[in-house]
């Protein structure tokens, strides 16, 4: 592939997913630092990483339960996002720090809180992640179980809701006038009233409006009302896709999407995930790639596949069989219908895809597409994709961790930088200043 400059004109978005995309098991390999992972050292030296190669923002996943069954070999647990984002503000001055909170689980006027709070704490670098997995039920009181249209409607009121208190104060209610003696303008700060279908809060929030007003919003919905629901609310929107035809279709259908919701689609940003297994060779990723597929444990490896297919039924099956139709058409309720596992069934139906294959897939992108090469190689993988308007950036699910990350920023980033799609400077003010995005609550 020649190489070209940027011929769009805008930056390649660029964040770092923290948390575990552990399928290969590569904790197991003797510079993983897998003792480290639980404690903020670690964390802090992979949000510096990302800072020096000038990633935009950092990104914390989340789940809400654990199954012991699965740990073993598998390298599982999760740090709570805000608490861990928090204590990344202090230690970094420009990434963003995205975190997942489930609206399903979760309680507006806390969560609200929790984000304006980490909004100040790290002068306006927050993001939060919007999820309605169903699937903890087990580890909340409340046991009802939302079906997916009903878990997105609570969506939808706890968002506007969320944003209400958000903006319950002015933008000037806080004085800190000494001469005068006020501290803030009560007149300026309002309650919400909120009566709702899922919630009942009078609000106001008790804490001043944040620097960049609300946190960035992000959500990756696959579902149509999924995709709706980030249409009308997201700045950031993350997508699955294996290849870039898949991207392509997606990234013109949201923007559709956006333009429908009356909002601007150039100030929403479309960043696939993908994994990336970068060498300083070809051949070297590929060996390495191979060397890590050869520690699959095969059991184990059968029924994380077979989960993320929807529950899928693979028993009985050789590693090279491709899987019956029938067993295809069995779905495990109305998450299995959606998303990665709904995409997974249409490589296996539609594309032939044996077992063996299938598990490989899931195990090596934790769901999202991948890239295997050098260096060089990655860069034109990744500006493929933004020339041809398949993604305005990526959340890269780095291989070999911490090594992986090192490569990436010392020998990608510069690469990237040298053809004009990444910044060699961070912009002053907000992340959504620098991310050149508008106020979310323009004056």
């Amino acid at each position: 592939m020649t190489a070209t400059r940027n011929p769009r004109g805008t930056e390649m978005r660029l964040g770092l997913f923290l948390g575990r995309s552990d399928g290969f098991c590569e904790w197991l390999g003797p510079r993983s630092q897998a003792e480290e992972y639980h404690r903020l050292s670690y964390s802090r030296d992979l949000a510096a990483l990302a800072e020096r190669g000038r990633f935009d923002l950092v990104f914390r996943a989340d789940g809400l339960e654990i199954s012991p069954s699965k740990l073993g070999r598998k390298a599982m647990f999760g740090l709570e996002p805000l608490v861990h984002l928090a204590a990344l503000a202090g230690v970094t001055e420009h990434v963003g720090l995205v975190g997942t909170l489930n609206t399903t689980f979760s309680d507006p006027y806390v969560s609200a809180r929790q984000f304006a709070t980490l909004d100040h704490l790290s002068d306006g670098r927050a993001g939060w992640n919007m999820v309605t997995t169903p699937g903890s039920v087990k580890n909340f009181t409340n046991k009802e179980v939302l079906a997916h249209n009903a878990a997105y409607d609570r969506a939808e009121e706890f968002v506007r809701l969320a944003e209400a208190l958000w903006t319950s104060w002015e933008p000037d209610a806080l004085v800190v006038d000494r001469a005068a003696q006020v501290f803030a303008d009560g007149s300026k700060v309002h309650p919400v009233h909120h009566r709702g279908t899922y919630f009942d809060v009078e609000g106001p929030l008790n804490i001043p409006r944040s620097p960049q007003g609300r946190p960035l919003l992000a959500q990756a919905g696959i579902s149509p009302v999924g995709k709706d629901f980030g249409a009308r609310h997201a700045d950031i929107i993350y997508t699955v896709a294996f290849r870039k035809d898949i991207a392509r279709s997606y990234y013109d259908d949201f923007r559709s999407r956006v333009v429908a919701a009356g909002r601007d689609p150039e100030h929403v940003l479309i960043m696939p995930g993908v994994k990336v297994y970068v060498a300083p060779t070809r051949a070297e990723a590929i060996e390495m790639y191979h060397e890590l597929a050869r520690g699959i444990d095969v059991p184990s490896g059968l029924i994380q596949t077979a989960d993320a297919m929807g529950g899928v039924d693979l028993s009985g099956l050789d590693l090279d069989d491709k899987v019956p139709t029938e067993r295809l058409d069995v779905i495990g309720g109305s998450q299995a219908q959606r998303g990665r596992p709904a995409m997974l069934r249409g490589l296996a139906r539609d594309e032939g895809y044996t077992v063996r294959r299938l598990m490989e897939l899931v195990l090596s992108t934790a769901g999202h597409g991948a890239i295997v090469g050098s260096p060089t190689d990655v860069v034109d993988h990744f500006a493929d994709w933004f020339d041809d308007h398949a993604a305005d950036g990526f959340n890269i699910l780095p291989s070999n961790e911490p090594d992986g990350v090192r490569m990436f920023v010392d020998e990608v980033v510069p690469i990237l930088q040298e053809r004009g799609y990444v910044k060699t400077q961070y912009r002053e003010g907000t992340l959504r200043d620098k991310l050149g995005l508008p106020p979310a609550y323009p004056a």
